[in-house]
């Protein structure tokens, strides 16, 4: 079960990443021209205190959940717990956007993705027989 859940953890990892050099690198893909329309008027749109914060922690969740997926890896015990925080600090930050977010059919396939992988890797580390690998490892 070790080896499954590792796997998870890599594709957890792989897909946010691809997910972030999408969105962070690579910009708008190509779409019909009222969804470039707006997604031009909205790219122009100040943001408003609560969204760039809500950008900000998405952010930062983002990559802390990266760490914490590396050391749920080696069974650390604190990345369990830094992992289930930055899901929810995801999920509460993709909320907080004023407007509607388009996105590709590949976009909203690898967020989908990234988001039952995430359910199962805490899932398992919790609620498994592989919990008492961080139990174990706890000080």
């Amino acid at each position: 079960m070790s080896i499954g859940f590792r796997i998870a953890l890599a594709g957890y990892i792989l897909a946010t990443l691809v997910i972030a050099t999408m969105t962070l690198l690579m910009g708008p893909r190509e779409m019909p021209e009222p969804a470039a329309t707006y997604i031009n008027w909205w790219n122009n749109q100040p943001l408003s205190p609560l969204e760039t914060l809500a950008l900000w922690l998405g952010l930062g969740a983002a990559l802390l959940s990266l760490v914490a997926a590396a050391g749920m890896v080696f069974f650390a015990a604190w990345s369990r717990h830094l992992f289930v925080a930055c899901a929810v600090t995801l999920v509460v930050s993709e909320g907080l956007i004023e407007y509607p977010v388009l996105k590709t059919s590949l976009e909203f396939q690898l967020d989908t993705f990234v988001g039952l992988l995430a359910g199962g890797i805490v899932a398992v580390s919790y609620w498994s027989p592989l919990s008492a690998k961080f139990r174990d490892k706890m000080p």
